[in-house]
């Protein structure tokens, strides 16, 4: 029986920049249109309060459906669009307009059509980031409003209170006049 040391390098899994450069051009290469419609879509319903639930139900929706096409040939599809990415950038390096845009567009455009199931997760990650950067202005905004409507209620509830003590009071006492606050007698006080 064969034993394993497995340990650790010591080296934290940080995340380098060429690492997230091509995980954005991978994004990028795959699912462009789907980037781009979910970020219009969000734009589109970020005014509704549906439009969060929604775009989770579909999401949801959305990787059952990408992990089916995963299972039924989209990896193959992603794969021999990397190899054709790959191939021009060898053969033309950074010459964009040298590279067969016919045969990179005949392997990219199958894999934007089966990712276009991935606008509603671009959405609700869009409308989930916006809300979560703007609940500080938001919040400020709310409580803000439920004060002064805290202050307006409770100017109507003094008015009101007032009125009905001013039909319960005498006009004067003692000669003086009554403003809102009985006037206690010098005698008794």
């Amino acid at each position: 029986m064969e034993q394993h040391d497995y340990h650790r390098t010591g080296r934290d899994p940080v995340v380098e920049p060429w690492g997230l450069l091509a995980g954005t051009l991978v994004l990028l290469t795959f699912a462009l249109p789907a980037l781009a419609l979910g970020l219009i879509l969000a734009r589109l319903t970020r005014q509704h309060a549906w439009s969060l639930p929604v775009s989770l139900g579909l999401s949801c929706l959305a990787f059952g459906l990408t992990w089916l096409l995963l299972l039924h040939g989209l990896e193959p599809l992603m794969q021999m669009q990397l190899g054709e990415i790959i191939r021009e950038v060898r053969a033309h390096q950074a010459d964009v307009l040298q590279w067969n845009a016919a045969r990179l567009w005949a392997t990219t455009w199958p894999i934007w059509l089966r990712t276009l199931v991935l606008v509603p997760v671009v959405a609700a990650a869009r409308t989930l980031s916006t809300r979560a950067h703007s609940m500080g202005a938001a919040s400020l905004h709310i409580r803000e409003s439920h004060r002064l409507r805290a202050v307006t209620r409770a100017q109507a509830q003094a008015t009101r209170r007032l009125r009905r003590k001013q039909r319960r009071l005498p006009a004067a006492v003692d000669g003086q006049m009554v403003i809102g606050v009985p006037i206690e007698d010098e005698a008794n006080a």
